[in-house]
């Protein structure tokens, strides 16, 4: 019998995730959400590939590098931000509607977690923004499930 295709998704990322882990890597592997454009051309499996070939061209040749350090370190949250919120309104199409709030409830967190840099930590606003960052992503997941069921 096979498994449905998100539990073989979970249980594969899951495995390569604990391999890169024995073999030193910080990072756990993730599924990515795929760009509607490329679903409706057909990208599939060979897309993800040339996607890691080109990416392992860019960080061997420097490439990566240097465009990581000409790019203004001030677009990175905003980035996130909006990636965040098209992340989520696609998720929208596939949940049940009394889940919607909780998705956009729960990136609050990680918003924090990325724009509390600038807040001071001495007023009640910033105590609070610097609280809710600290574990953004355990919060995120903590509150989710409560709210859930």
């Amino acid at each position: 019998m096979r498994a449905d295709p998100i539990s073989e998704t979970l249980i594969v990322d899951g495995h390569f995730t604990i391999i890169g882990s024995i073999l030193g890597s910080p990072f756990g592997t993730v599924v990515y959400f795929g760009h509607p454009v490329h679903k409706r051309l057909g990208g599939k499996v060979g897309y993800s590939f040339v996607n890691g070939i080109i990416y392992l061209i860019l960080t061997l040749t420097g490439i990566l590098a240097f465009v990581i350090d000409i790019s203004p370190l001030v677009m990175v949250g905003p980035t996130i931000m909006v990636f965040g919120v098209m992340l989520a309104q696609e998720c929208t199409r596939f949940m049940p509607r009394r889940h919607h709030g909780i998705i956009f409830f729960c990136l609050f967190f990680g918003y924090c977690d990325y724009f509390a840099g600038g807040v001071a930590a001495t007023s009640e606003t910033g105590i609070g923004i610097n609280v809710m960052k600290k574990g953004a992503l355990l919060t995120c997941m903590i509150w989710a499930g409560m709210l859930s069921y």
